[in-house]
C-alpha cells in the first residue's frame, strides 16, 4: 500500500476506465443486459495500451421450464508489448435449460 492505498488495480498505474451496463427486466425471471467497457493505459508504463468490449446477454424463460440463454461480446485491444497491431475477438454462447416444474419420483 501507499498512503492505506492499493497500487494495484484492473487498469494499472495512470490508467482510465469507464463501464457502463443496463438491463432490461422484461419478466421477473427473463432479461436482456448491455454492457461497454474501456480502459487506458498510460504511455509510460509498459507501452501502454486500451481495450474496448461490447456486449449484450439476454434470458428468456417461459412458464412451461424451459429457458434460452445467450450473449454475445466483441473485444478490440492494442497493447504494442503484446502485440505490434490491433486484435479483436468475437465470444457467443447460447443455451437451454429445462426447469421441471414437479418432482417426478415423488408421491
Amino acid at each position: 500500500t501507499n498512503n492505506g492505498n492499493i497500487l494495484g488495480n484492473a487498469i494499472g498505474r495512470e490508467g482510465r476506465g469507464i463501464q457502463l451496463w443496463s438491463t432490461y427486466w422484461l419478466s421477473p425471471q427473463s432479461k436482456i443486459r448491455a454492457s461497454y467497457r474501456h480502459q487506458g493505459v498510460n504511455r509510460d508504463f509498459l507501452e501502454g495500451g486500451q481495450l474496448d468490449d461490447v456486449a449484450v446477454s439476454a434470458n428468456f424463460r417461459f412458464r412451461s421450464g424451459l429457458e434460452f440463454s445467450g450473449s454475445a461480446q466483441y473485444e478490440r485491444w492494442n497493447f504494442p508489448l503484446l502485440a505490434p497491431t490491433t486484435k479483436s475477438n468475437v465470444a457467443v454462447s447460447v443455451g437451454i435449460t429445462y426447469w421441471p416444474t414437479r418432482n417426478p419420483l415423488s408421491k
